[in-house]
């Protein structure tokens, strides 16, 4: 009874260690290198500098210094039933400042995230793309932890239904997480002005 107990527990603590807004797959903001990646994913597809693409409503919320091509980004394709169809890791001083999944090829309820990474997200309405019976088309959720924003992209499959801005009734599937650094990336442009 006690090895079955110790066997719940480690794998509950695995699981929760594992789904941390910080991290993915061993890789951890600010902390993993470009090297780190290379040993856990293999060689990259590609390599390249370049600016931040974030997905969702977190640009906003970031430095202007993710516009600028200073990034070295790593971008890793994995099998489609995989759940994850590519994860693009970008680094700063050889320090890992972003992570953007790709899960087109998965199935992630956008109503899960809270569960997952253990905070809340909120509504973010994007009309960019337009309505589709009377919903966006597509609309992010922001949640925000103590190391990392995490910004969803989710769009609305014309089977699902369900009413905005109540929790768990957001319709559709994740396509897009980014799981952003708060030290790297936080917006505190201007902020030696105040010093």
């Amino acid at each position: 009874m006690k090895l079955l107990t110790f066997a719940f527990v480690l794998v509950a603590a695995i699981s929760i260690v594992a789904q941390e807004p910080d991290r993915w797959r061993g890789m951890v903001l600010d902390e993993s290198t470009t090297e780190d990646a290379i040993k856990v994913f293999g060689q990259p597809k590609k390599e390249q500098m370049n600016r931040l693409w974030p997905n969702g409503p977190v640009s906003s919320r970031l430095s202007n210094q993710h516009k600028k091509k200073i990034f070295k980004t790593l971008e890793f394709q994995f099998k489609k039933d995989d759940g994850v169809q590519k994860a693009i890791l970008a680094y700063l001083n050889d320090k890992l400042v972003m992570i953007t999944l790709d899960l087109k090829s998965g199935d992630v309820s956008p109503n899960g995230l809270s569960n997952i990474y253990g905070i809340d997200f909120v509504y973010q309405r994007t009309e960019m793309f337009g309505t589709g019976g009377g919903y966006p088309v597509v609309y992010g959720l922001l949640g925000t932890s103590e190391r990392s924003f995490v910004s969803s992209f989710g769009s609305i499959l014309s089977k699902s239904m369900g009413i905005l801005g109540k929790a768990a009734s957001y319709p559709g599937k994740v396509e897009f997480i980014d799981l952003i650094s708060r030290s790297a990336l936080e917006n505190k442009d201007g902020s030696n002005i105040l010093k």
